[in-house]
C-alpha cells in the first residue's frame, strides 16, 4: 500500500542518509572518481566537560536503560534490538541494553555489549538486530555479536567476526540487518554479507555490487531482517529480498529521493524532495503512513510498527505503532542532528555544545593525523 505525505520543497542528495547506521561524512559521489576517497579532517571540536550527555531515549522501559554515567560527549548513535550503541568524541564505542542474551543450537550464546578489546580511531557505526558493527579511521570494518538464523524449530548462531569477507575497496558505510550486513565502498559499490534466507536479502543486483556490469553509484544503505536499500546518485532506490508485502516494487513517483530507510516491518519510507515523506509496503501499523507537513527532511527511520523523521531543523516526527511509547517524542526535545530506532526503543543525539554550554556549536569526530 502506497502512502505519500504533503508537499516539501525540492532538495539536493547531499542531506545524511537514513538508517540506525551513521552515513559517512563526504559521500563517495560528492569526490572526483580520479582521488583516493578519505575521510574529511573536521575543524577541531569544541571543548566541553567530559559529563555532558547529549543523548536522549524513549520507548520501552526495558531497553532504554540509563545512560551510562560520565558517557561524556557522543558523535554517532545506533540502535539495535534492545541495545543502543554511541560513537564518543574520542573514537571508542560505548553500548548499553537491558541484560539480553541470543539463544541459538546447543545453547550458544553471545552478548551484544561484549565490545572487541582495543576498538579504537572508530568514525561510525551501525547495529544489527543483535550484532554491532565499526568502522575505523584506516577503513578497518570490526563486527561483534551474533548473526542468528533460525529454521524450524531449530537454529544457530553465526559470531559476526567469522563471516567477515575481505574488502577489495575502501569501506565508507556500514548497515546491519538480523541475519546479514552490509556496506557501501568509497566508489559506491555496495558489499553484502552473512547469513541468508529465503527471502535472498545476499541476492543483490548485479549493477551495485564491485566490478558488476554497469555499475550504478549507491550513497546510501539500509538494512532489516528481510529487505536491503540502496539509494542511488541519481536519486532513485532499489530494493531487494522480501516481497511479501510488494516492499519491492518502488512506486513510479519515488523520484528524487535523498534519504531512505528501510522499515523492520516489511516496508520502506523516504524523503523525496517536493514529494515530502512517503513509504511503500506493510501498514498494519499505520508505519507506512507518514503524517503531512513534513518538510526539509534530513533522514527518516523505521522499525518494528513505527517510523520517524528527523528535520533538518532538529525536530523529530514519529507515527505508526505506539504500543511501548516509542511514538511519543519527548517535550522539549529539540535541537536533534541524528535518530535512530531500536526494537522498541528510540534514541536521539543532540547538539551537545549546547546541552553544556549554551553555545550551539555542533562536535565533531577527532580524526587521527
Amino acid at each position: 500500500m502506497d502512502r505519500w505525505a504533503a508537499h516539501a520543497p525540492g532538495l539536493g542528495h547531499n542531506l545524511p542518509s537514513a538508517h540506525p547506521a551513521a552515513a559517512p561524512l563526504t559521500t563517495p559521489d560528492q569526490h572526483p572518481a580520479w582521488l583516493p576517497w578519505r575521510p574529511p579532517r573536521p575543524s577541531p571540536p569544541l571543548a566541553v566537560h567530559s559529563s555532558c550527555t547529549n543523548i536522549t531515549t524513549w520507548g520501552s522501559s526495558s531497553q532504554t536503560v540509563p545512560v551510562p554515567t560520565q558517557l561524556g560527549p557522543v558523535v554517532a548513535i545506533a540502535a539495535g534490538n534492545g541495545f543502543t550503541l554511541a560513537l564518543k568524541l574520542d573514537g571508542t564505542v560505548a553500548c548499553w541494553t537491558a541484560p539480553y542474551v541470543a539463544f541459538g543450537a546447543a545453547g550458544v550464546s553471545y552478548d551484544v555489549c561484549n565490545l572487541p578489546a582495543g576498538l579504537a580511531n572508530v568514525t561510525s557505526i551501525a547495529a544489527g538486530w543483535l550484532h554491532g558493527m565499526a568502522l575505523t579511521s584506516d577503513g578497518t570494518v570490526v563486527i561483534w555479536g551474533s548473526y542468528v538464523r533460525v529454521s524450524g524449530s531449530g537454529g544457530a548462531v553465526m559470531l559476526g567476526p567469522a563471516y567477515l569477507p575481505s574488502f577489495t575497496q575502501r569501506i565508507v558505510a556500514l548497515a546491519g540487518g538480523c541475519g546479514h550486513s552490509m556496506a557501501l565502498t568509497s566508489t559506491g559499490a555496495v558489499v553484502v554479507w552473512g547469513a541468508d534466507s529465503t527471502y535472498n536479502q545476499l541476492n543483490m543486483p548485479a549493477s551495485l555490487g564491485v566490478g558488476g556490469a554497469g555499475q550504478q553509484r549507491v550513497t546510501a544503505i539500509s538494512a532489516t531482517a528481510n529487505n536491503n536499500i540502496a539509494l542511488l546518485a541519481d536519486g532513485t532506490v532499489r530494493v531487494w529480498g522480501n516481497n511479501q508485502h510488494d516492499q519491492l516494487y518502488v512506486p513510479g513517483w519515488v523520484s528524487n529521493v535523498s534519504a531512505v530507510a528501510a522499515g523492520w516491518g516489511q516496508y520502506v519510507v523516504a524523503f523525496a524532495g517536493s514529494g515530502g515523506v512517503g513509504a511503500w509496503g506493510r501498514d498494519n501499523d499505520g508505519d507506512s503512513s507518514p503524517p503531512g507537513g513534513l518538510t526539509r527532511v534530513a533522514s527518516v527511520g523505521g522499525s518494528w510498527g513505527y517510523s520517524m523523521a528527523l528535520t533538518r531543523s532538529g525536530s523529530v516526527a514519529m507515527w505508526g505503532n505506539n504500543y511501548a511509547g516509542q511514538g511519543q517524542v519527548p517535550v522539549g526535545l529539540a535541537g536533534v542532528r541524528a535518530v535512530a530506532a531500536g526494537e522498541a526503543h528510540v534514541v536521539a543525539l543532540s547538539d551537545c555544545s549546547r546541552l553544556c554550554t549554551g553555545r550551539s556549536v555542533m562536535l565533531h569526530a577527532r580524526y587521527p593525523a
